[in-house]
């Protein structure tokens, strides 16, 4: 599915969001990774859709936040990606692995070929644990709140309230993450 189709239908349950149209994608600070970025994820909004019966969407909010957050409403989960998120993650990627190949065994095992393709797996690492991070979400609400939008957002709050099953949904959801991007490693490794 297109991510033209994912913004329609987001946009018919959720019109108040601002959301980047394709037409905007020039907006991105890389291109190039922005489009890879989304490619990947409207991938992976394939296979939950499909053995979980819950429709998946996704895109990518206009908002300059380093963020991602997970909507559900009508039996439908919206994954959105700030375009923060977006613009941020490639040049923490790069900048990661340059740091790591300054190490002394790396330095002198890990050529320049070796260095691109582990930016690109580790951007796609990064991605995929981003994305199934906010999928757990949706399958945690999924069914309590049909008729209204519970939405999901990790940010810093100032209140002074403490609410554990809120730390115990973003505990699971970063294990749900991890999970799935462990199976993404080890299917790198074996091809």
């Amino acid at each position: 599915m297109s991510y033209t189709k994912h913004l329609k239908t987001i946009k018919e349950i959720c019109p108040n969001l601002d959301i980047l149209k394709e037409s905007e994608f020039d907006l991105f600070v890389n291109e190039e990774f922005g489009l890879s970025s989304i490619g990947i994820c409207l991938e992976l909004c394939e296979s939950p859709s499909n053995k979980l019966k819950i429709p998946i969407r996704f895109a990518v909010q206009y908002n300059q936040k380093f963020n991602a957050s997970a909507i559900s409403k009508n039996e439908i989960g919206i994954i959105l990606f700030n375009l923060g998120l977006i613009d941020k993650l490639k040049s923490i990627v790069d900048d990661s692995i340059e740091i790591f190949c300054h190490e002394n065994v790396a330095k002198l095992t890990i050529g320049e070929d070796e260095k691109s393709d582990l930016k690109t797996l580790f951007s796609e690492i990064c991605i995929t644990y981003i994305f199934y991070h906010e999928l757990c979400h949706i399958l945690q609400i999924q069914g309590i709140f049909l008729s209204e939008v519970h939405h999901f957002q990790e940010e810093y709050s100032d209140k002074a309230s403490f609410i554990l099953k809120h730390h115990l949904y973003e505990m699971d959801a970063d294990l749900f993450g991890v999970s799935m991007v462990t199976t993404l490693i080890i299917n790198y490794i074996y091809k």
